[in-house]
């Protein structure tokens, strides 16, 4: 027999290599444990295991005991539900799908009040339900789940799924409510997912199916070959990011990787890939030249255009006709193009760096593509600072040769030229430096000095107020707080020109107020007053009333370490709240005096945690639909902690993780216009 601690040892190692999605390794652990645990979640987990590597018929196997006992088991009987529409067998999928609801809800009922599992990781099970009701097709089902358990929800995924299933149903505008919701939580990857379904709703990019699928950094990386390359332009969640970079690319270099992964998604989009680009050429605003090009050069691959023909666009708001040519690279030049050389390297000596431009830029239409003549008109256009065009060719220069060193040096040139030391390091660090001479050398190392230069100059003021900003926030955070608070005791407790600013937000002039203490009087009076209060919560966004509901469902504090985890950091928040409001969901609370973050002592040691004001629990309660809170937590409280890991699987916690780190940008551009 295993002892418990090393059950528990084996649990935690197998839930690590689940959120690294290192299935195969958390298999070989689970297959360990089970043989000793009767606890159902490491049979759940095991399932999981085979299930996320495409062994269906043994994931169904192994959750053959769990479906078969008598105890409520909504995940086993949600993750049944999804191997089973993966197999074809509907019918079985929706018995399961069913059954995965009801056990849900008896356990609400019964299960978690009586203190057989811990409360939150049940409430997680949502998110399962809403994917294996996703899996088979019923969206409608999915947005009715949201609604009836709005209340249970914790996690960002709940809303991320109402989403997915709001786009499905072509209700596109509603998507991207629910996404901005899971944008101001965390989740990056929603900001791309908002771009997009604007987009369609406006009838830039047609409509297409979307998985419920969370993307993650590996979903991405492996897809090398043209048949995977042809799955992933397949794939809705992947063109969702692509999406996001073909409407609003961020400089020449995203620019480049959009249009090639523009014309992918056309040449595999089959009918709905034509009506794409006929939609990006024909499109008024809101898409750049690139990406008409791409657009354009996808349709001639495809056949539907001849090389040379004159495409009908609309570039910039007015009608064109575009034309495709292709160029090769030759090595060797004819000798009209050294002549051509010979003349730019003359007029550039003698300062006359436009006619020197003028000389080599008909190359460009040339058809033959001379990298040596295309560097120097590279260089020629820096010296103008037409940097753009510049940039242009060095990286394709780089695509031809991507370790030459002289390209790389002249691209760190021009990063330099931008004051772009981060891109300017990245080439320099790219140089093999032990193949240069001496000379070559010399001139490395003054490179290195001009990128070390810039790098001690680009700490801009702006940075420095912001770190102060922080800094001053943080110290805020750091006095007492008592866990019963009242709510004048905690603005007693505020910088004055938080109270202001909490002023504004309720309609409150804090110029007729008088005296700080007049206005924080005036505040309270304001908060407490039942009526007003129903008001400021029908306007609360859909993150800040989750974040209210889940704070008064644990008693009317919570840790702050479990709320950024769910909701999103205050990283940015700043300390001048009356010139720059707080833009995060806790921030946002804070603002209007709804939330107070402070430290408490806690099973002897001080936390950060998040406190609803005594008198304003009740009145939110009822109006938010929480359970409702004790009326008031002892002062030597216990510190509340998680149970087991979010979807027993232990993919809550990586997938949270991995949408803020898989290199996807935040953008809040949003796409309007008509049909």
């Amino acid at each position: 027999m295993v002892a418990r601690n090393e059950m528990h040892a084996l649990r935690v190692k197998g839930l690590e290599h689940m959120r690294r999605r290192e299935f195969e390794e958390a298999q070989k652990v689970f297959e360990s444990l089970v043989k000793s645990d009767s606890d159902p979640s490491s049979r759940n987990n095991l399932a999981t295991c085979r299930f996320k590597q495409g062994d269906l018929k043994g994931a169904l196997g192994t959750l053959k005991p769990n479906l078969e006992a008598k105890v409520p088991n909504p995940f086993a009987h949600a993750l049944a539900a999804q191997i089973l529409a993966a197999l074809g067998r509907r019918e079985e999928a929706e018995r399961h799908l069913a059954r995965a609801i009801s056990d849900f809800e008896t356990g609400m009922k019964t299960v978690v009040p009586a203190g057989l599992v811990a409360e939150e990781p049940w409430r997680e099970y949502t998110v399962i339900i809403k994917r294996a009701a996703g899996d088979l097709g019923n969206h409608r089902q999915v947005l009715e789940l949201y609604r009836k358990w709005e209340r249970h929800h914790v996690n960002p995924e709940d809303w991320f799924l109402a989403g997915v299933a709001a786009f499905n149903l072509g209700r596109f505008s509603q998507a991207a409510s629910l996404w901005k919701a899971v944008a101001r939580m965390g989740w990056d990857v929603a900001d791309e997912y908002v771009t997009v379904a604007s987009a369609v709703d406006a009838g830039i990019v047609p409509p297409f199916p979307l998985e419920y699928h969370v993307p993650l950094l590996g979903d991405i990386k492996g897809h090398k070959t043209a048949e995977g390359l042809r799955r992933l332009a397949l794939q809705g969640w992947s063109r969702m990011l692509a999406f996001a970079s073909i409407l609003d690319p961020s400089d020449y270099e995203e620019k480049r990787l959009a249009a090639a992964q523009l014309r992918l998604i056309i040449q595999h989009g089959g009918d709905w890939g034509l009506d794409l680009a006929r939609r990006i050429l024909a499109a008024p605003a809101g898409i750049c030249y690139e990406m008409k090009m791409a657009a354009a050069r996808a349709l001639v691959e495809l056949g539907i255009h001849e090389e040379g023909e004159s495409i009908e666009a609309v570039v910039d708001g007015k009608p064109r006709y575009l034309v495709i040519r292709t160029s090769k690279v030759v090595e060797e030049p004819d000798e009209s193009i050294e002549a051509l050389m010979k003349e730019a390297t003359r007029l550039r000596s003698a300062g006359e760096i436009d006619e020197a431009i003028e000389k080599l830029q008909p190359l460009l239409g040339h058809g033959d593509f001379y990298p040596p003549a295309m560097l120097v008109l590279a260089n020629l256009l820096r010296m103008k600072d037409q940097l753009d065009d510049a940039e242009g060719l060095l990286l394709t220069l780089r695509d031809i040769a991507p370790s030459d060193p002289v390209v790389l040096f002249n691209l760190a040139g021009l990063y330099i030229q931008r004051g772009d030391p981060r891109s300017a390091r990245k080439c320099a660090d790219q140089i093999d430096r032990r193949l240069a001479t001496n000379d070559f050398r010399d001139k490395l190392s003054l490179l290195d000095d001009e990128i070390a230069h810039l790098e001690r100059l680009t700490v801009r003021p702006s940075e420095v107020v912001t770190a102060v900003a922080e800094a001053l926030r943080e110290d805020q955070e750091d006095k007492p707080i008592s866990l019963n608070t009242r709510l004048s005791q905690a603005v007693r407790t505020v910088p004055a020109g938080w109270v202001s600013a909490a002023c504004k937000a309720h309609g409150i002039d804090p110029e007729s107020t008088g005296r700080r203490q007049e206005r924080a009087e005036t505040l309270v009076r304001c908060l407490v007053n039942l009526r007003h209060l129903e008001k400021v919560a029908s306007n609360l966004e859909e993150d800040e009333r989750a974040v209210l509901r889940f704070v008064l469902n644990e008693g009317g504090w919570a840790s702050v370490s479990a709320l950024t985890r769910r909701f999103g950091s205050m990283e940015d928040d700043g300390f001048w709240w009356e010139e720059t409001p707080p833009k995060s969901t806790l921030g946002r609370l804070r603002l209007k005096a709804l939330l107070f973050i402070g430290r408490a002592v806690i099973d002897g040691h001080r936390h950060k945690v998040a406190v609803i004001p005594l008198e304003l629990r009740e009145g939110l309660t009822q109006l938010l639909g929480s359970r409702p809170p004790a009326a008031g937590a002892p002062e030597t409280a216990r510190l509340k902690v998680g149970g087991e890991a979010p979807d027993e699987s232990g993919q809550g916690g990586a997938r949270r993780e991995s949408v803020k780190g898989a290199g996807l940008k935040r953008r809040r551009r949003v796409h309007r216009g008509g049909r």
